[in-house]
């Protein structure tokens, strides 16, 4: 502002009073501000733009996506009218309406990295489903798909979070370490951490022989895990990185 007025004072040849350039005051210094995480950072572009420019929020399940679904938005229009569908994608555009009874229900965006297909959610899934179409974590939809000249669209039938239709679709883990990683009480401290997330997801052990073969085992029911990515993390700092293979 102060910028703006010295020069709408020179073109008018006007001068203070007392002449002389304009002082700038000094500003109070401000603390630095912490950078948006990842999350954040898409979600204000999503808001700002239209759509997103770092990343995308699928970016991060690319290698897993396969086992959810190989069919994306970009093959849903030349799909049968009336086939059942299931994909993977980001909820946008919310839209609440009601029907005629005054039940309420929502259409809204279901995004890939594709592009994006309409979904319809009728009173009874919107009521089942209302937490997840209003939050913003990706998601696993389920759906009849109605298809005409003009448009795709997926009728909702269910929807549930993505981090949750991965675990659900994991039937193995795979853990890979030398033997002697797991003398001197390793042995005890892995199995405490697989008793610690435990579930419904096979667990195999591939032991590293001293003799460079390798035995493959298959561990009892009470050694079935849940393979968060927390799980996986902690598993490769004990061993190594790579060292966790989900299937």
């Amino acid at each position: 502002k102060l910028a703006q007025k010295a020069q709408s004072d020179a073109e008018k040849n006007q001068i203070g009073l007392f002449g002389g350039a304009v002082k700038v005051p000094k500003l109070a210094a401000r603390e630095p501000i912490p950078e948006w995480d990842a999350r954040e950072k898409l979600k204000f572009e999503k808001e700002a733009l239209g759509f997103y420019i770092t990343a995308h929020p699928l970016d991060k399940y690319e290698r897993e996506l396969a086992r959810i679904s190989k069919v994306t938005t970009a093959d849903l229009s030349s799909a049968p009218d009336g086939s059942p569908v299931q994909i993977a994608g980001v909820i946008h555009a919310v839209k609440l309406k009601n029907n005629k009874s005054g039940k309420r229900y929502a259409t809204f965006s279901l995004e890939d990295r594709e592009g994006a297909v309409e979904a319809i959610a009728w009173s009874e899934t919107y009521q089942k489903f209302e937490a997840i179409i209003m939050g913003d974590e990706p998601v696993v939809a389920r759906g009849k798909l109605d298809v005409d000249d003009e448009r795709a669209q997926i009728i909702l039938e269910s929807l549930v979070p993505l981090d949750s239709a991965l675990l659900d679709s994991i039937r193995e883990v795979r853990i890979s370490a030398p033997i002697s990683r797991l003398e001197n009480g390793g042995l005890d401290a892995l199995k405490a951490m697989l008793s610690r997330y435990r579930g419904k997801s096979m667990t195999y052990l591939h032991l590293a022989l001293n003799d460079g073969r390798e035995a493959v085992m298959l561990l009892g029911d009470s050694y079935r895990v849940t393979p968060t990515g927390t799980f996986v993390a902690e598993l490769e700092r004990i061993f190594a990185p790579g060292s966790v293979e989900l299937r």
